[in-house]
């Protein structure tokens, strides 16, 4: 694992203003710190995104102006490239992945039979938007037991 990152993260978190701490997506750096480290060991791209990591987490404890908007935006840049990086090769998926696709596809489907079977747009767009919420849910709550979201 990855507790000497963790461990600045959570020093860093505590002496920048809660605003900022937002901005800088603390939490899931730490839960990206966790995942490259468990998977560090058999990826090569992992270990090389977990020292790039750790340089950049000792860059924004040391050097870096937390308050600045361009450290912010290096900070999402690096953040979304670990989270590519765990999504194509590894397989973990964002927060509510599934939730998001098929509430889409409920929607889609509720139109459809909304219209054709119930000869009620409302109703169908109603069921298909519960449907799609509660089976996206179902999948999300699966892949968060099995340790596969970030």
């Amino acid at each position: 694992m990855a507790p000497n990152i963790i461990e600045q993260l959570e020093l860093l978190e505590r002496r920048i203003r809660e605003i900022r701490v937002k901005d800088l997506e603390m939490e899931r750096m730490k839960q990206a710190a966790r995942l490259l480290g468990d998977y560090g060991e058999n990826c090569s791209r992992c270990h090389q995104l977990r020292q790039q990591m750790e340089q950049h987490v000792h860059w924004l404890s040391e050097e870096a102006n937390v308050e600045d908007m361009a450290v912010v935006q290096v900070n999402r840049n690096l953040l979304k490239d670990i989270v590519r990086h765990l999504h194509k090769s590894h397989e973990v998926l964002p927060e509510n992945h599934y939730t998001m696709i098929y509430m889409g596809v409920g929607t889609a489907l509720g139109i459809t039979f909304g219209l054709t079977l119930f000869d009620n747009l409302g109703l169908g767009i109603v069921i298909g938007l519960g449907l799609g919420v509660g089976i996206g849910s179902w999948l999300d709550t699966r892949a968060k037991n099995r340790g596969r979201t970030l």
